[in-house]
């Protein structure tokens, strides 16, 4: 990756961390290696260091699709105590 694209990923990624921080168990998921690379962004902040990450692969999800997956990975963990929030 160049460092024009390392610089807005990077951007990108503490945008929508601020985002989460107020999250336990994050879930992680999408085509490519975003998700692995946001993974690590996020270990690198001290302040995700007691949280629950997970990522996961997906091919392109339509919306419902995404709700599903997101609904049953919760539910699966018996954690479905969420606040609603989709981006």
């Amino acid at each position: 990756m160049n460092n024009s694209k390392q610089s807005d990923s990077r951007k990108y990624f503490k945008a929508l961390s601020s985002l989460l921080l107020n999250y336990d168990e994050i879930l992680v998921f999408g085509p490519g290696k975003s998700q692995e690379q946001f993974q690590h962004y996020l270990q690198e902040d001290a302040q995700f260091n007691s949280k629950k990450i997970t990522i996961d692969s997906a091919e392109h999800l339509t919306d419902p699709q995404m709700i599903a997956k997101v609904r049953n990975f919760f539910k699966s963990r018996q954690s479905y105590l969420f606040k609603t929030a989709l981006f």
